[in-house]
């Protein structure tokens, strides 16, 4: 309770009139609003008036001018035996003090502008007098949560002559502060941002009348929960608590001591992106600071929020592995090398060593479901199983051409693409493949294919992207592109799609007929790219780059010393990437 003047309407007779000492609003700068080049330093302590002994008294200086920097506040005289103290902030215009004796309080306020700087002083002269005065009493200070209704009490304000008392609340100069119920010994407010406030309370006896301050401070923020509480950077994140900001300005959202960009605010709830790293550590902490809170903590921590990273995975291969793929999270197969095989039936391993009856050089394999798959490799080389790899069935391919990447639609039609520009087609599970050399006179080769449905597909190589709409009976040139490029391919739909290639080559399409430059900042080759939708995909190489706005943007994910060949999203947040000496990695969320 922060207790002001005590004023009068009685003749010149009686005491002197009071004035209200404190109309400054709580939160303003210290400092003047003049400019210093066109007011000299002047102090300003305040009007002289007589209070009630035993109240606390609130000088006022921030009419002083000049670009102040510094006030203190001191008595140059007190009534005998009086122990009163002042108390101030050196940075803020106010001082007060609770008279214990009645007399005459002579203060000093002595100002400064630029640290040992000019100084100018005034003086306030403060009488304190026992009498038949109504004394207010705003109740204790209150600490409440931002857009809570919360109770003001003036019941504890009183008046030695037992005079019926009226009673009026106000915010003091804020828009922050709501009351209702103004002329009640109980009124109601609102706070509506975080921070400090002030509500006055001026009670009379139809004479004489009195102010007291109450101070309403927020409560520190808290974060009550956070989702999803793993995911990668560009992971919108909604963060649910009490006492935020609804002013984007006052609320910083940080992830592992990075601070992200907040989207979207309210007092209860704040949306933002996970911000690129580095983080040390997969698992970040999310804190939100609240600027303006002065009393208490202005930084709410959340729980543990785990950063999508890379980790290494057991594998059973010693070879190069050039090509991986998933169906869900159920089956998966690593190729590579002088017949490798690795699978796996869980995202958490083991990876275990398959035997699928050959040594030639794998290059490509498609898991079309659960326990069904084919692979393709040197000289022709396909072979297929039905369950998880129990047993292989090697079929005729038609080729001797190394076929270096092969996609199903589903279990019966496929295709694979090869040297030579060679394409094999099958519409019944590979039971027969119907190939073709050359196509459309191409001699070069095709690096990768894919399969959008039964009728639509692409491939890349040779500097030339082809496309089919009758599921691989004929094939249109659909663009010419620097042969460097079209190392390997991603198609979401039939008309999205990524091809990549040397020096961080990324072209775009997202009509199936227009080709834009979405390409890396990196001189290396990127080998393999995997879309998880439209917006979400990873490239790689000596690196991992990752985009969560189709392309527009790729940000380095893991720079690492390994080398990847092959990669596989298996959604927007877990992943395979496999590469030189075996190597398997893991993209995941978990700690």
């Amino acid at each position: 309770m922060n207790t002001r003047g005590l004023s009068g309407t009685v003749k010149a007779a009686v005491l002197l009139c009071a004035v209200t000492i404190m109309l400054a609003n709580a939160g303003c700068s210290p400092t003047s609003n003049t400019d210093p080049e066109e007011d000299p330093l002047t102090a300003d302590a305040g009007p002289d008036t007589t209070v009630a002994v035993r109240s606390r008294v609130r000088l006022d200086g921030s009419r002083s001018t000049g670009g102040v920097t510094a006030y203190r506040w001191g008595f140059i005289s007190k009534p005998p035996g009086s122990g009163a103290t002042m108390t101030y902030n050196i940075e803020h215009p106010y001082g007060s003090f609770t008279p214990d004796s009645t007399g005459l309080y002579r203060a000093q306020l002595v100002v400064n502008a630029g640290g040992a700087g000019p100084s100018s002083d005034d003086e306030v002269m403060v009488t304190a007098v026992e009498s038949g005065v109504p004394l207010a009493n705003a109740g204790p200070d209150q600490m409440v949560d931002v857009g809570t209704v919360g109770t003001l009490d003036g019941s504890a304000s009183t008046d030695s002559d037992s005079d019926p008392l009226i009673y009026s609340w106000r915010a003091i100069n804020t828009y922050n502060l709501t009351i209702t119920d103004e002329d009640s010994v109980y009124a109601q407010f609102v706070l509506e941002a975080p921070g400090v406030e002030e509500a006055e309370l001026t009670v009379s006896d139809g004479t004489w009348e009195h102010t007291d301050i109450v101070e309403i401070s927020s409560n520190p923020p808290t974060i009550t929960s956070v989702e999803p509480i793993a995911g990668g950077i560009g992971t919108i994140i909604t963060i649910d608590g009490t006492n935020f900001s609804s002013s984007p300005a006052r609320d910083t959202v940080t992830v592992g001591g990075v601070q992200a960009t907040v989207i979207s605010v309210s007092i209860t709830q704040i949306t933002a992106e996970v911000p690129a790293g580095p983080y040390p550590d997969p698992s970040m902490t999310i804190k939100v600071k609240v600027s303006g809170i002065t009393h208490g903590p202005d930084t709410a921590i959340g729980p543990p929020f785990y950063i999508a990273h890379w980790v290494q995975q057991t594998s059973a291969a010693t070879y190069d592995l050039h090509d991986v793929d998933f169906y869900g999270g159920v089956f998966g197969i690593a190729v590579g090398a002088v017949g490798t095989v690795n699978i796996t039936t869980s995202l958490y391993g083991p990876w275990e060593a398959n035997d699928a009856g050959t040594e030639e050089e794998l290059w490509g394999v498609c898991v079309i479901d659960a326990g069904q798959a084919v692979v393709v490799g040197n000289r022709g080389t396909i072979l297929r199983t039905e369950n998880y790899g129990d047993s292989w069935i090697s079929q005729a391919s038609g080729t001797t051409e190394d076929l270096w990447a092969v996609s199903f639609t589903d279990a019966a039609h496929g295709i694979a693409v090869g040297m030579d520009a060679t394409i094999a087609v099958t519409s019944d599970s590979g039971n027969t493949w119907t190939t073709t050399w050359r196509v459309n006179g191409l001699r070069e080769l095709l690096q990768d294919v894919e399969m959008i449905d039964v009728n639509n597909a692409w491939a890349v190589g040779g500097g030339m992207i082809l496309r089919t709409t009758n599921g691989g009976g004929t094939w249109q040139s659909q663009a010419a592109i620097d042969p460097d490029v079209g190392q390997a391919m991603c198609f979401t739909d039939q008309s999205t799609g990524t091809i990549v290639g040397s020096a961080g080559s990324v072209i775009r399409t997202i009509n199936g007929a227009d080709w834009f430059d979405s390409s890396i900042d990196t001189p290396n080759q990127i080998f393999d790219v995997s879309f998880s939708d439209a917006n979400t995909g990873v490239v790689v190489g000596g690196f991992i780059y990752r985009t969560t706005n189709g392309g527009a943007d790729w940000y380095l994910e893991w720079d690492t010393t390994l080398d990847f060949f092959g990669v596989h999203m298996i959604n927007s947040d877990i992943g395979f990437a496999v590469g030189h000496g075996g190597v398997i990695a893991k993209r995941t969320t978990d700690p």
